[in-house]
């Protein structure tokens, strides 16, 4: 650990003598006030940098981890907030496999610039990932989210007990990555086939065919099948741009052209309306 190196100190942090009487005081947890009082008094007379110190060195160790509110706080927080902080004694941080393995996990959940450029510790990676799950679920027709109890559970942890667990279900949430990715992918390329239908829907109100068309925009939407396969979005975009053609081409035939195409002017401008 470098940072206690520079006192001369090679060894493992946790047995250092300073570390080693906050981890045994810290126990089940303590607020980083009482840690501060308990070492500045007698007998120890420790200087608040010190104390400070020790417990900054062990956040980053990962043998101690620290929350604020009930939120976890980085190793990075702010030493004006180190007494408001909560103080646990964590489990033995991850080996440099295991890191490893994590970061080429969160890797597959950011975009390759934001990775080379921006790269984020392990537990604000997590945080990311497992909001994929949701993206970009919305209103139907689209699909549903996900189940993600087994997330949300893995929420609920912090520290290194989080990254451990996450760790023991890397492969399991590997091929769930993979099948958010592939389904947000899909509702987006189907998203577009999707407003399409739409809009001809409404170009092609008051005709026969726009009735038959609400009917399976409606089931489709209330099934949230916009990722059905085969897409019935095409077939019913063709029905309608086919019953625009013939009523434009009877519009023609009964009245002077029109000045605008009638696939954008229909809603407002109705056969014989010059």
């Amino acid at each position: 650990m470098g940072a206690l190196s520079q006192v001369g100190y090679p060894g493992d942090v946790t047995k250092h003598a300073v570390c080693r009487r906050v981890l045994d005081l810290i126990g089940a947890g303590k607020k980083g006030k009482d840690v501060q009082e308990h070492f500045r008094s007698a007998p120890f007379g420790w200087p608040k940098d010190a104390i400070d110190g020790a417990l900054f060195v062990m956040l980053v160790a990962g043998n101690l981890r620290a929350t604020i509110n009930g939120q976890p706080a980085q190793a990075t927080l702010p030493q004006n907030q180190v007494g408001v902080a909560s103080f646990y004694v964590d489990v033995p941080p991850l080996n440099v496999q295991q890191r490893l393995d994590l970061k080429a996990l969160f890797r597959k959940s950011a975009s390759p610039r934001k990775t080379a450029r921006n790269p984020k510790p392990p537990h604000s990676s997590f945080k990311r990932f497992s909001h994929l799950p949701n993206l970009p679920r919305g209103s139907p027709p689209r699909p549903e989210a996900p189940n993600t109890q087994d997330v949300r559970a893995l929420q609920m942890l912090s520290g290194n007990a989080q990254l451990l667990k996450v760790h023991d279900q890397k492969d399991d949430l590997a091929t769930k990555l993979a099948a958010w990715k592939k389904n947000a992918d899909a509702i987006t390329k189907h998203w577009i086939v999707w407003e399409r239908l739409l809009e001809f829907h409404s170009f092609a109100t008051g005709l026969p065919e726009a009735e038959a068309g609400a009917k399976s925009i409606a089931a489709i939407t209330e099934s949230r099948s916009l990722l059905a396969d085969p897409d019935p979005a095409p077939e019913l975009t063709k029905k309608l741009t086919t019953a625009l053609r013939l009523a434009s081409a009877s519009c023609r035939a009964t009245s002077a052209p029109p000045s605008k195409s009638v696939m954008t002017d229909w809603p407002s401008r109705k056969c014989g309306a010059a």
